[in-house]
């Protein structure tokens, strides 16, 4: 069995390597279009002309040339058909005082079916094909007995599965419940049947106990249109539209081909047959208008395939074109330290018609301040355009986000544009929308804790760098007079890396509690930038008023970042309290329900 398969594998090579792709090529009458023609003028259809000379009596005198020679003169009535030595035919469809129409085919191959698979078969086997049933009945004097079914009533004469003599054992004929007998058709190698007009089989190979048979089925235009362009396009750009075919099916002749554009632009051009692969160039000018606005694109096409039926397929798409004022925003660099700044540009141009007034309104990153006035207004003439250029500086280390800026304009400032996305930087960092400032970035949390007894207390002052850079840190702390500091030191120095966090404590003893001041961080980052931050302040009232929970004031926390730290500290408060209540209840509920019980009892 493996010898046959390796046979038959080499055999399908060797016969296939012949055919051109999967498709059957056959001899046929190929329809080249319709065509329009009036008196003393002519239609071209491939290499042959046709041309109309005169009408009367109720008949067309057409005359015909082959490449530019005379050939032969027909005078012919409405569906009227003449042929010209079994290589070109016309059928008259139409005739008119002054012109007629005609249909016109050529004889030649065409690719008339798809290959639908090869099959090895043996006696008693059978393949199916759509809803076609082959099976192989006996060999022969070198030819193959076929018998071919249908599954569906075509004929008159349905099979009856159950009283069927000849028919070998059949696979699961579940999606075969009707089956219809076509035909018992004698094959010799290289011999091929078509059935109901939908199912050619072709016999490729026989061998003395097997056979492969090829099948084929009809082939349908298949032609796709793709208009490539892009999405957006502005006033001054030319919109390039590259519109492409795609025909892996049935050829398609006599190819009219119509490309209308919303802003009333046309365009066409004609193939005399599309077989393949077609690309189709237009250029479209895009509108200039003061608000955004889509035009859209419609390709029509159509043209007949080899029977003389008509094929038509279109396609659509809509592209966005931008308002005729045009705003620009670049801002760089785009990475860069607290001790350097940022250059914005903004450009605005005017892409219409006539002057127009521009009011133009900039905002700034979070974090960044300027020295200038980020409102402007001018006057643009068409085609003019408009830069401005300053200079901002950032506050805060982190990645913030790049504002658009807007320009307004028209009767009382009617429409306005944006740079969007925000930054449109054309050298170097293209569509970037954010802006990062390296460094170190230090916040402080100073926090008191319960020690030995209610007048002994643990402060801890925790420092945390959220930036991107390393820090050399130096705290300070301040001890109120009537404090004692019993152990740690209030002065340290620290390098702290990108997000770490140091904890500082030391130990106090009082009489009376003060609010203790902020503790003073300064830094230095390895960038060189230099800052200075403080704590909040903590503690309040006098003995147990300033005990484990720490008694921070949120509105005394200096850093944003520090509030969270801040409002942790009062929900310790919120679930200390609570706690107390809890056990409060759990130790009088039991006296409480005696003393009413015996009250009760009373």
């Amino acid at each position: 069995m493996g010898l046959r398969m390796g046979l038959a594998a080499i055999v399908l090579v060797a016969w296939c390597a012949p055919v051109a792709g999967n498709c059957c090529v056959e001899d046929a009458w190929i329809c080249y279009g319709v065509y329009d023609i009036n008196v003393s003028h002519r239609a071209a259809i491939d290499d042959y002309t046709v041309k109309l000379r005169e009408i009367e009596n109720g008949s067309a005198v057409l005359v015909l040339y082959q490449r530019n020679q005379f050939k032969d003169i027909y005078t012919m009535s409405e569906s009227d058909t003449e042929i010209y030595f079994n290589r070109f035919r016309i059928t008259l469809l139409r005739l008119e005082d002054e012109s007629v129409t005609i249909k016109a085919y050529k004889y030649g191959k065409e690719r008339l079916w798809g290959k639908e698979g090869a099959v090895e078969l043996a006696i008693g086997e059978n393949a199916s094909t759509g809803e076609y049933l082959i099976s192989v009945i006996d060999f022969e004097n070198e030819s193959v007995n076929l018998s071919i079914y249908r599954n569906g009533a075509r004929s008159t004469h349905p099979i009856n599965l159950t009283n069927l003599t000849n028919l070998p054992d059949l696979p699961d004929l579940t999606n075969l419940t009707n089956l219809t007998h076509l035909a018992c058709d004698k094959f010799d190698v290289r011999d091929s049947h078509v059935y109901d007009g939908e199912l050619k089989v072709y016999l490729r190979y026989l061998c003395d106990d097997y056979c492969i048979i090829e099948t084929y089925l009809p082939l349908s235009p298949d032609l796709v249109i793709n208009i490539t362009t892009d999405d957006v396009y502005q006033p001054d750009q030319m919109i390039h539209c590259p519109i492409g075919f795609k025909n892996s099916g049935l050829p398609v002749r006599d190819f009219y081909i119509e490309v209308k554009a919303t802003n009333g632009q046309e365009f066409s051009t004609y193939y005399p047959v599309i077989d393949q692969d077609a690309t189709f160039d237009v250029t479209i000018d895009p509108p200039a208008l003061p608000y955004q606005s889509n035009l859209s694109i419609a390709v029509d096409a159509s043209g007949y395939i080899w029977n003389g039926d008509r094929y038509s397929v279109s396609g659509r798409r809509n592209v966005t074109i931008t308002p005729y004022i045009v705003a620009r925003k670049t801002v760089a660099p785009v990475e860069l330290t607290l001790r350097e700044s940022a250059s914005v540009t903004i450009t605005v141009k005017n892409l219409g018609d006539e002057n127009v007034e521009i009011l133009l309104a900039d905002a700034l990153p979070h974090g960044f301040e300027t020295d200038v006035a980020t409102e402007w207004t001018f006057s643009l003439a068409p085609m003019q355009s408009q830069n401005i250029t300053y200079e901002m500086s950032p506050e805060e280390v982190g990645k913030f986000e790049i504002p658009v800026c807007t320009a307004e304009y028209g009767e009382e400032s009617e429409y306005s544009v944006s740079s969007s996305p925000g930054n449109e930087n054309e050298n170097e960092n293209e569509n970037e929308t954010e802006i990062t400032v390296h460094g170190a970035a230090i916040l402080a949390v100073k926090t008191i804790e319960d020690t030995l007894d209610e007048r002994t207390k643990k402060v801890i002052v925790r420092i945390e760098n959220v930036g991107d850079s390393a820090a050399d840190v130096n705290a300070t702390d301040e001890i109120p007079p009537g404090i004692v500091l019993i152990s740690g030191e209030t002065e340290w120095q620290e390098r702290i890396l990108p997000n770490e966090t140091c904890n500082h404590s030391y130990i106090i003893q009082f009489e009376d509690m003060v609010m203790l001041p902020r503790a003073a961080v300064s830094f230095v980052d390895d960038y060189g930038n230099r800052g200075t931050v403080e704590s909040n302040t903590v503690g309040s009232g006098t003995g147990a008023d300033a005990g484990a929970e720490g008694g921070i004031a949120p509105e005394d926390c200096a850093p944003s970042q520090a509030q969270s730290e801040t409002m942790n500290c009062g929900g310790l408060i919120i679930l200390l309290i609570s706690t107390f209540i809890l056990f409060t209840c759990i130790f009088l509920m039991p006296a409480i329900a005696g003393y009413l019980l015996l009250r009760e009892s009373g």
